[in-house]
């Protein structure tokens, strides 16, 4: 089952007006907020995924994207593969400024029967 959520931050948010303004000012670092956000929630929309973590690190000349995300079983949905394959770009155009270099942590949730029952 494909999820469609209405979130599109890309025209959500206006694009910069020059990349030094937001170099020398904090509001590169508001609109990553915004985007890790949006990302996040967007990420943990999808019924295969279990929970998910996106940050953004760096300076606005050397900045990196960090996905976490934790499957809900060890098949990963063609929707879940699309949104995480676009991510990258759609954070990059919320920010308006380029990505140095973006990172992708996945993980199956494992739940034990027994701890569980405990």
């Amino acid at each position: 089952m494909t999820t469609a959520l209405p979130i599109d931050i890309g025209s959500a948010l206006p694009a910069p007006a020059d990349d030094a303004i937001l170099a020398h000012s904090s509001a590169w670092r508001e609109r990553a907020d915004r985007a890790v956000a949006a990302e996040a929630q967007r990420l943990d929309g999808l019924a295969a995924v279990a929970s998910s973590d996106v940050v953004v690190s760096g300076t606005p000349d050397a900045l990196e994207v960090r996905v976490t995300c934790t499957l809900a079983s060890e098949i990963v949905p063609l929707d879940v593969m699309r949104e995480l394959e676009a991510l990258p770009d759609r954070v990059a155009g919320a920010i308006g400024l380029p990505l140095a270099g973006h990172h992708l942590d996945l993980a199956i949730d494992q739940h034990d029967d027994v701890v569980a029952a405990a």
